[in-house]
C-alpha cells in the first residue's frame, strides 16, 4: 500500500508540475478534493438491525436480499416494503448514512415530542453497543445526533443520527437474515480526509498545513481571486497557506453579505416542498449516480 500511495503522490507532484508550467509564473494553483476514499468490506443492514429491535415493521411477505445490496432499484418499491404504521424508525436511503426517526401522527406509529430525547438516546446507546456475533467487534464506531453532525438552518432535514462504521462504509437498506455479511468483493467507498494541495506565487512551500475542513477552501479561493469573503462563511481562511509578505501585502477583505428580498414574494420552501420527484426523474437520476458510481 506505501508503494502504491507513493507511486500516486509522484504522479500527483508531476501533474503539478505540467499544470503550473502551462498556467504560468503568476498563478496560484490549489487542488482540493471533496472527500477521500477507501476500501469498504462488509454490509451493516441497518434496517434489517431497527427490525430485529422493534423499531421497524417490513411488510408481510417482503423478502430477505441475498444479493448484498445497499439500496433497492426503485427507491418507490423499497417504501412499499415497509408498514409505516407500525414503524418509529428506519434508514430512508444508503447514502444519507442515518436513521431517520417517525415523529407521532394520529393511527400511526412514531415518536411524540415527549419521548424523543429519550428514545434517540436509546438508538445511539444500543447501536454502539452492538457487536458483530461472528467477531464481538463493535460495528458501530459512531452514532452522531443531528445537532452535531448537521448543525444549521437546514438541521431539520438531515437525520436524527449519523452512523459512522467501522469499515467507513454505507449501510443498507434493504430486510435481510444477517445483520453484518462480509461483502463479495471489496468496494471503494467515501472517507471524510480529502486533500488539500496549493502551489504559486505568495504559496508557503515545503509546509504541512494543520487539519482543514472542505468549508475553508471557499473563503481562500476567493482571496486567491482578490475577492472578498462573507462574514457568514463557516470555514476559516487558510492563512497558513500563503507566505506572510503575501498577507501583509493583500489582507484578507471580510464583507457582510447584501440584504436581498424576493421581488416575486414568493415562499421559497413552500414551493420546494411541492416539488415532487416523478417516476421517470427518478430513474434518470439513478441512471446518473450508477454512471458516477456512486449506487451499485
Amino acid at each position: 500500500m506505501r508503494e502504491l500511495a507513493a507511486g500516486y503522490f509522484v504522479r500527483l507532484d508531476r501533474n503539478m508540475a505540467e499544470l503550473a508550467e502551462l498556467a504560468g509564473p503568476d498563478t496560484q494553483i490549489f487542488i482540493a478534493s471533496d472527500h477521500g476514499a477507501g476500501p469498504t468490506t462488509e454490509i451493516f443492514f441497518a434496517n434489517a438491525w431497527l427490525a430485529e429491535r422493534g423499531y421497524l415493521r417490513w411488510m408481510p411477505g417482503t423478502p430477505t436480499d441475498f444479493e448484498d445490496r445497499m439500496t433497492a432499484p426503485h427507491i418507490f418499491e423499497f417504501y412499499k416494503t415497509i408498514d409505516w404504521a407500525r414503524t418509529r424508525a428506519c434508514v430512508r436511503s444508503s447514502s444519507a448514512a442515518g436513521i431517520y426517526i417517525r415523529r407521532k401522527w394520529p393511527g400511526m406509529d412514531g415518536v411524540s415530542p415527549e419521548e424523543y430525547p429519550g428514545f434517540r438516546a436509546k438508538l445511539v446507546d444500543e447501536l454502539l453497543r452492538y457487536r458483530d456475533p461472528h467477531t464481538n467487534d463493535t460495528v458501530v464506531k459512531g452514532a452522531l445526533v443531528r445537532e452535531e453532525a448537521f448543525p444549521g438552518p437546514m438541521m431539520e432535514e438531515a437525520p436524527d443520527i449519523t452512523l459512522v462504521l467501522r469499515d467507513g462504509g454505507h449501510p443498507s437498506i434493504m430486510p435481510s437474515s444477517e445483520i453484518v455479511r462480509p461483502r463479495k468483493e471489496i468496494m471503494g467507498m467515501h472517507r471524510p480526509e480529502g486533500i488539500f494541495v496549493a502551489m504559486g506565487p505568495g504559496i508557503r512551500r515545503g509546509v504541512e498545513l494543520p487539519r482543514l475542513e472542505i468549508a475553508d477552501v471557499a473563503p481562500t479561493l476567493l482571496y486567491s481571486l482578490g475577492l472578498p469573503a462573507l462574514s457568514t462563511f463557516e470555514g476559516k481562511f487558510i492563512a497558513d497557506a500563503f507566505e506572510p509578505e503575501q498577507l501583509e501585502r493583500e489582507p484578507l477583505r471580510v464583507v457582510d453579505p447584501p440584504k436581498s428580498k424576493d421581488a416575486a414574494g414568493e415562499d421559497r420552501a413552500a414551493q420546494a416542498a411541492d416539488d415532487v420527484m416523478t417516476r421517470e426523474d427518478e430513474d434518470k437520476v439513478l441512471e446518473r449516480l450508477r454512471a458516477l458510481g456512486y449506487l451499485e
